[in-house]
């Protein structure tokens, strides 16, 4: 709020005033050179990868019983219980711990099933159960969902992603002139 709090800010992190303006400043010449260089690349790429940047919360209940997964469906469908006291209550997945809650995630990382729902699915609507696999069955309310969006951040993003894996191969590549250089196998 004041320079004084800054200063005592600086002080507690045991950052020095040019230290912390380096930082800054190093950070932005990170993201103009990722831009400069990669951005051009981006678009395309998030043409291809616009599901995977997509990112949605859930509501689940894993249960392996059909009919205890129809009963607790009615129940959240006729307003008799809350869906979050019945997934910690009955669910058998990791959910449980969350009241059901999940995400945000891409929903790339997703079952495909819980993809389709995700595509699918109207806000707060609740499923019947669906059935996973032979042993699995779920309850499913989509929470949020937030669709992928080619704007400034985005681009920058993946401008970075395609720095890294640039640098990534330019050092494979250096290490290995450097081994064939000096004799050594690259075994």
């Amino acid at each position: 709020k004041t320079k004084e709090d800054f200063f005592n800010w600086l002080e507690e992190s045991n950052l020095t005033e040019e230290s912390f303006w380096e930082d800054i400043i190093k950070t932005i010449k990170y993201d103009n050179f990722c831009i400069q260089n990669f951005g051009h690349k981006t678009e395309s790429i998030f043409l291809t990868r616009q599901d995977d940047l997509c990112s949605a919360i859930y509501s689940l209940i894993t249960l392996n019983d059909d009919y205890l997964a129809n009963e607790l469906y009615q129940r959240i469908k006729n307003n008799e219980s809350n869906f979050g006291d019945l997934a910690s209550e009955f669910s058998i997945g990791k959910e449980k711990i969350t009241k059901g809650l999940i995400g945000p995630v891409s929903i790339s990382v997703n079952h495909p099933t819980i993809v389709e729902l995700i595509k699918t699915r109207q806000i707060g609507e609740v499923t019947e159960p669906i059935r996973l696999d032979k042993n699995l069955v779920i309850i499913f309310r989509l929470e949020a969902f937030e669709k992928a969006v080619f704007d400034y951040r985005t681009k920058l993003e993946l401008s970075k992603e395609l720095f890294k894996s640039w640098l990534a191969k330019e050092s494979i590549s250096k290490i290995h002139s450097l081994k064939v250089k000096y004799g050594k196998s690259s075994k």
